[in-house]
């Protein structure tokens, strides 16, 4: 399910919606009445009240809306919607005239969409639009009609009153950009519209009010209470600030093994809580991490927590646990194999190391534990699962290898979308009867191993569950994630026993109470679960600096540091970097109920949220409107911040953009550079650890024919991870084989195999913006064999394909030689 980005607040997070500032355009008057953004909706009779039309002027926006029938409809509310940009409210509006008709008049050029809703028809959407200034966009005709889904209900504030201007809006969960349909409140407080059936995110706007929304996917009355709003371009009131200034917590430093005495207020707002969730609100500041491994030292010597959980995958996290409780391996590796860049860093890496210096000291009988709760790396789940499989029922085993297959490899795991409804099927089966064969056989697999080692294991099989239905759909399902990672915490504590107390380690989307991409988040879950057992606390920052990658245009996702400024003064970053504190914590359950600062904690409030990526053009894309109160227990916030550090130093540039080739070209690698490598030939890096343990060259000996072949080597790294990859691809332009089936052939030999590895071929073919048209591999072909053979795939390349890939691999440890590639069209798709 695609998420637009005025949904996913940078990737993830459903803003909270305001009306606060105008309506953008000015809307015109002519076929059709407007909408007055801070007056009632038009009333019947101002609806059809329309002038007799007059011809179009430049830039006017101007069209007739039709029902099922063909026939005009009077009183639509027409809706031009930006495309991008996070805008959750209408450019213009206008209701259709007594002949259908409507104009909007005054909007900048630029890409629009057109939504449609009118009393008793489903409403509909017109896609995006190029529309410029200087010209009319004139004789659109949208027809309504259709199936659709009715939503209705009462929208009125804290009182009970009905509010004026009220409106309300539904976001679609699609694959369209300016899908946001609109309604009107009448004067008695309700509304009720009929959309095309679908997902959306439902929420109320008013001037001066705002609404969290809720997610609708059916037919359903829904009432929506509206909250106070404050002007972010204005300063909090004064009884807040005053309020604000009596009641923080100063924090001394940021850094541990300064004592605790000036956390003694952070530790009562925890109280006897055995969850405490620490968010941040970007994730690469020093700062943050710093000040989350003091809270850690805190709980640990005061608090009595013994177990500390991030938001990295569960199989990953057990060699960092291992580095913590018995020494083996080193911190930096180890740290590095939670494959997240954004983990990889000297801060987190001084955390592990103290919770290594704390488990040596023999005055601490009871050891810290380090665990993942995540499902984004369920390649290694899947080769720990099938490890205690093979040792506690090896028959079964072998069959269970079998079935997840195509989860075995992070390569796997990234196409896993490309296999199709037979393999996701398939694999489905397979994780259902490995669950039901490790419920069975609980006892006897206790009794070969041990009843932590099967909730372990257990735990695995979940991870792999959870991930197996986003990862069909090529990214997370929606509501999967969250609700997955609430679920594994709670696995965490029962696996750590019942006097087991928990400090997790998220982003502030995650941590939050209340929805995510109209689903609930993992705070809210564990909520849900946990009651006051659970504390949130919220990160965040005035001004400074993070790292990020750069998704500029043509920065290739390079990682590197951002600065950012103050954001505006009303917002809760600013209004609480105006207090002269420079880290402090604040309660926010101790705003007395009733009060102007109570209020104003309730209401939303603009507060920076930046995940893994950043982009300079659209910082304000980057700024969230959250509810501070109804979203965390307490929040900790520095003034001014600071990258954080890559353990490597300088990092790494990113990859080169290779676009496709006119024709394949050394098929036979027989053309090198002064390093040996093959030229026309790419090596994408696939190991996100930073540290690929993989050798992609060419070599003399042996070759098929000529004088050089490819070799992949990859070397052995922790066999509780999922294999390293090696690749070799090649893109072509798809124009010379468009309407085509083509060959594949390649000579492939190996040497010095681990169990299970293999090597593989691929083809993919993609269309324009990287629409995935076609993919074929050798999965279930696995490549071993130690003397020349040829392999074959075939692919059908559609009309309208761009780019044609070859892929050359070698999943897990050994050697693979590959020589005499052939590409051809063998006939008609």
């Amino acid at each position: 399910m695609h998420m637009p980005r005025r949904l996913q607040a940078l990737g993830r997070g459903v803003p909270r919606l305001t009306f606060l500032l105008p309506v953008l355009g000015m809307i015109a008057a002519c076929a059709g009445a407007p909408v007055e953004p801070s007056a009632q909706p038009p009333t019947a009779s101002t609806r059809a009240g329309a002038a007799t039309p007059t011809p179009p002027r430049a830039g006017d926006i101007d069209g007739v809306i039709q029902g099922p029938d063909g026939k005009p409809v009077a009183g639509a509310l027409v809706s031009v919607v930006a495309a991008d940009t996070d805008e959750t409210r209408a450019a213009g509006q206008a209701f259709t005239g007594p002949e259908g008709r409507f104009r909007v008049s005054g909007l900048p050029s630029g890409r629009y969409g057109i939504t449609v809703t009118a009393p008793g028809l489903t409403g509909a959407y017109l896609d995006v639009f190029q529309h410029r200034e200087t010209a009319p966009t004139e004789k659109l005709a949208i027809q309504l009609g259709g199936e659709g889904m009715t939503v209705e209900g009462a929208v009125r504030d804290k009182a009970g009153r009905p509010v004026p201007g009220a409106m309300v809006s539904l976001i679609g969960f699609s694959y369209f950009d300016a899908d946001i349909f609109f309604a009107p409140v009448d004067g008695d407080g309700r509304y009720q519209v009929k959309v095309p059936e679908g997902r959306y995110h439902l929420a109320a706007q008013a001037p001066g009010h705002a609404d969290e929304g809720k997610t609708v996917t059916e037919s359903t009355t829904l009432d929506r209470t509206l909250q106070r709003a404050f002007p972010a371009d204005q300063l909090a009131p004064e009884a807040v600030s005053t309020w604000l200034r009596a009641n923080v917590a100063p924090i001394a430093s940021v850094e541990v093994g300064r004592g605790f005495t000036d956390l003694a207020p952070v530790t009562a707002m925890i109280g006897e809580a055995k969850v405490v969730s620490l968010g941040e609100a970007t994730r690469g500041t020093r700062e943050f991490f710093q000040l989350k491994h003091r809270m850690l030292e805190v709980l640990v010597h005061q608090k009595g927590f013994r177990v500390f959980g991030i938001e990295a995958s569960f199989a990953e996290a057990l060699v960092v646990n291992d580095y913590i409780r018995t020494g083996k391996g080193d911190p930096v590796s180890a740290v590095r194999g939670l494959r997240f860049w954004t983990w990889d860093t000297e801060e987190v890496v001084a955390l592990v190391r103290w919770m290594r210096a704390y488990n040596e000291d023999p005055s601490h009988p009871q050891k810290l534990a380090f665990h993942g709760f995540d499902i984004q790396s369920p390649a290694s789940s899947v080769r720990a699962l099938l490890t205690y499989l093979r040792q506690v029922d090896r028959s079964f085993g072998a069959e269970a290898e079998q079935a997840l297959r195509p989860l075995d490899s992070q390569f796997d795991v990234f196409r896993y979308d490309r296999r199709g409804a037979s393999v996701w099927e398939a694999t489905r089966t397979g994780l259902e009867r490995i669950a039901q064969r490790l419920e069975s056989e609980r006892d006897g697999y206790i009794q070969r191993s041990s009843a932590a080692a099967w909730k372990t294991a257990r735990l695995h099989l979940d991870v792999v569950r959870q991930a197996e239905p986003g990862l069909a759909q090529g990214g997370d399902a929606p509501g999967t994630r969250d609700q997955a990672m609430a679920k594994n915490v709670l696995s965490l504590l029962d696996l750590e026993g019942p006097q087991a107390k928990m400090v997790l380690w998220a982003h502030n989307l995650h941590v939050a109470r209340g929805q995510l991409n109209g689903s609930a988040t993992m705070g809210e879950h564990l909520h849900q679960a946990l009651g006051k057992d659970q504390v949130s606390l919220g990160l965040a920052f005035d001004q400074g600096s993070f790292q990020a990658q750069d998704i500029s245009p043509g920065a290739l996702r390079a990682l590197r540091d951002f600065s950012v400024g103050v954001l505006q003064k009303g917002s809760l970053d600013a209004t609480l970097g105006r207090l002269g504190v420079p880290i402090l914590a604040l309660d926010l359950r101790r705003a007395p109920a009733g009060s102007e600062a109570a209020a104003w904690l309730e209401a939303p409030l603009q507060s920076r949220t930046i995940g893994p990526s950043f982009q300079e053009g659209a910082a304000s894309s980057y700024v969230r409107e959250i509810s501070p109160r109804a979203s965390f227990d307490a929040l900790l916030f520095v003034e001014r911040t600071t990258a954080a550090r890559p353990t490597q130093g300088d990092r790494p540039p990113p990859p080169p953009n290779r676009g496709p080739l006119p024709l394949p070209v050394n098929l036979g690698f027989e053309e090198v550079d002064a390093q040996d490598t093959a030229l026309g030939w790419w090596n994408p890096p696939l190991s996100t650890s930073g540290d690929p343990a993989q050798r992609v060259t060419t070599v003399g000996k042996p070759s098929r024919s000529g004088k050089r072949a490819a070799l992949i080597q990859v070397e052995p790294r922790d066999e509780r991870l999922a294999d390293e990859i090696g690749m070799l691809v090649q893109k072509v332009d798809a124009a010379p084989y468009q309407g085509q089936r083509v060959r594949l052939d390649v000579a492939v030999r190996t040497a010095r195999l681990a169990p299970r590895s293999r090597a593989r071929l691929f083809l993919e073919v993609v269309g324009t913006n990287r629409q995935m048209f076609r993919y074929v591999d050798t999965l279930e072909r696995p490549i071993t064999g130690t003397t020349w053979r040829d392999h074959t795939l075939e692919i059908d390349v559609p009309a309208d394909a761009t780019t044609l890939t070859m892929g050359l691999m070698l999943v897990g440890e050994g050697q693979a030689f590959f020589d005499d590639v052939r590409l051809k069209a063998v006939g008609a798709k």
